[in-house]
């Protein structure tokens, strides 16, 4: 023991535990230092700092290390950024079997915690706690960022390591606190080895509520929402119920713009316009019942009363269209092609002859419907003209055969013009022999 302070100066200072032979082994060396007392009457307890054990294994806070180096309680290092092999102040480095140490952990500035590779600063923890990687100033809770022109391939990757058809990668998503289940969830799951993106959402509510699929990106691109195997580019097989209006749909009877009176069951909507070069509507006779022809006189008197008109839309973007007035549509006795959705912002209105818009409410019309209607009166003045072609047709037979009788009728007067004009030839002739004999005869005398 060396009761006071000891100073080597020029020489190696040497502690041995032992120097046995045989199997006599080697103690472990301990290094103690004693608290400063309570009073100067209180012995001082020596406690054990630092161990060197038999192995060669240094503990620091214990006696029985288990590593090259164990420490219990905090370590600090103060000094550069880990660098070259053999380069001083280089914080926390860590050499590899070839004895590099340009790899390792660095605080730059305080509160701030680097890690290096190949001398070079890969990922960042700052003081805030975002963690950067590729930057060393992460704006968000990790960032990752990379300098690459041109195609790019994966920044990150989840990889499942089952190698089974129907495995998954997931990245879960908590909204609020920890103590909250999961809220939703994106997921790469195996498709007969391709995968599918799949997002998932806990149903509102209880929150033991389980995740459900509410949209899918199938591996070969079609997106599908309400539905596990899409067959279109996109599909949507879930409905909202709901009252909303101005905006167009499609329906089994066609395209329209409006929704049947009260809540109805929507799967798209568009607050603009939606551009395909073709729309088409289910319409197949199996799914409709009660079908009957559109009499054919209100189809004419629809044709005949509603009023085409050309107007500007009321929202500021100059847009004009041709329609027609819902509530004139509703006067002229045809309701059924009105209905009417929820609008809070629209007042109510009342019309000289008394009809009353309803405050709350916007008045829309099924233009679908109208087509069939037009349709059924351009049949009925189809029908209608080819008739009147039937009977033109006969008279301009009729016509043709009188101008025939006629012509007949122009010869025989002339032949009727010939023979009278012989016959009054012969007449004169007669009067004149008459008269040569009988003078006094009164056909003479006149």
């Amino acid at each position: 023991m060396i009761s006071a302070g000891l100073n080597i100066a020029g020489a190696d200072l040497t502690i041995k535990a032992s120097n046995g032979t045989g199997t006599g082994g080697s103690g472990d060396i301990f290094f103690q230092t004693a608290p400063v007392a309570a009073s100067s009457s209180t012995a001082n307890t020596m406690a054990t700092r630092m161990t060197i054990d038999t192995a060669g294994n240094v503990g620091i806070g214990t006696t029985a290390p288990n590593a090259s180096l164990q420490v219990y309680g905090g370590v600090m290092a103060r000094g550069g950024a880990p660098g070259t092999n053999g380069a001083n102040n280089n914080g926390y480095a860590f050499a590899g079997n070839s004895g590099d140490n340009d790899s390792g952990m660095y605080s730059l500035t305080n509160d701030n915690l680097s890690f290096y590779t190949t001398a070079l600063e890969r990922l960042r923890i700052d003081g805030s706690g975002n963690v950067g990687i590729g930057t060393t100033a992460p704006v968000s809770t990790v960032e990752i960022y990379t300098n690459a022109s041109g195609a790019l391939g994966s920044i990150l990757t989840l990889t499942n390591g089952t190698a089974a058809s129907g495995s998954a990668s997931a990245i879960d998503f908590r909204g609020s606190n920890w103590t909250q289940p999961i809220g939703a969830r994106i997921m790469a799951l195996d498709n007969s080895w391709s995968d599918d993106l799949v997002f998932y959402n806990k149903v509102p509510g209880a929150t033991g509520n389980a995740l459900s699929e509410t949209m899918r990106i199938a591996a070969g691109g079609k997106v599908g929402i309400g539905t596990t195997n899409p067959g279109y580019p996109l599909e949507v097989a879930s409905t909202v119920s709901n009252s909303y209006s101005n905006y167009g749909y499609l329906s089994p009877s066609g395209a329209g713009t409006n929704l049947s009176s009260g809540a109805t069951s929507i799967s798209i909507r568009a607050t603009g316009r939606i551009l395909a070069p073709e729309f088409g509507a289910i319409s197949d006779r199996r799914a409709k019942e009660e079908i009957t022809s559109i009499n054919e006189n209100d189809a004419l008197r629809f044709l005949d009363a509603a009023r085409p008109v050309h107007f500007r839309w009321k929202t500021g973007d100059g847009i004009y269209n041709y329609g027609f007035i819902a509530q004139e549509i509703d006067k002229i006795g045809f309701r059924e092609l009105v209905s009417i959705t929820s609008d809070q912002d629209t007042e109510e209105t009342v019309d000289t002859d008394g009809y009353v818009s309803p405050a709350g409410t916007k008045l829309n019309i099924s233009y679908n419907q109208i087509v069939a209607m037009l349709t059924k009166a351009v049949q009925a003045i189809h029908n209608g003209t080819k008739q009147l072609i039937v009977r033109v047709t006969g008279l301009e037979d009729r016509i043709d055969q009188l101008a025939i009788e006629n012509e007949k009728l122009k010869a025989t007067t002339e032949s009727f013009k010939s023979e009278n004009a012989a016959l009054k030839a012969k007449a004169e002739a007669m009067e004149e022999v008459l008269c040569s004999k009988f003078p006094d005869s009164r056909i003479c005398n006149k």
